[in-house]
């Protein structure tokens, strides 16, 4: 199945603000004395650091990536041999990375990038109501059409400016799925 997803909870103008989220954890640098971790380990050794259910959120985000943990945790592994802290022990540390993989947002800049649980449940579409954007923080969503009452909230994870094959295929292989939606389908 698809998962949770974000519903509109009344009728949305084009150009609205549909979500203004406070960042829960960012591509922080560990504090001084310890080594800084690999950039796509930051996040991860970042998590220990956030309260019990502030932990919690982050747990219950989906994973893509379970199927690599095997690599990850030899990965974690070695990384602590080498006397990096990931704050967690290799196989939570794992798990954390395929999570992070799966739900953090990237600035487009490449400058970092952060974990917004409510955002993180937004479905994709290569055509979607939303565009989103990071700034002071926080993650906001803009419509950028009129979205009605229960109507899906979407954004699209990769590039809409992509050939439908390479939008495809960055899909299934960043988070594991086959886009089915109705400009996907107008392509094949």
């Amino acid at each position: 199945g698809k998962g949770r997803i974000l519903l509109a909870t009344e009728d949305i103008e084009k150009g609205d603000v549909v979500l203004a989220e406070p960042e829960l954890l960012g591509s922080l640098a560990p504090p001084t004395g310890r080594e800084r971790p690999p950039k796509r380990w930051r996040l991860v050794a970042a998590i220990e650091s956030l309260r019990e259910e502030d932990r919690a959120l982050v747990e219950d985000l989906h994973d893509a990536h379970a199927a690599r943990r095997g690599r990850y945790v030899a990965a974690a592994r070695t990384l602590v041999e080498r006397g990096v802290d990931l704050g967690a022990p290799p196989e939570d540390a794992a798990r954390w990375l395929g999570i992070c993989r799966t739900n953090a947002f990237r600035d487009r800049d490449g400058g970092g990038s952060g974990l917004f649980p409510v955002a993180a449940m937004a479905a994709h579409s290569c055509a979607p109501s939303c565009d989103r954007f990071l700034g002071d923080d926080r993650l906001f969503f803009q419509a950028r059409h009129a979205i009605a009452r229960d109507e899906e909230i979407t954004i699209s994870y990769v590039a809409t400016t992509l050939p439908a094959h390479l939008r495809m295929s960055a899909l299934l292989a960043r988070y594991g799925f086959r886009c089915d939606c109705p400009r996907c389908r107008a392509a094949l």
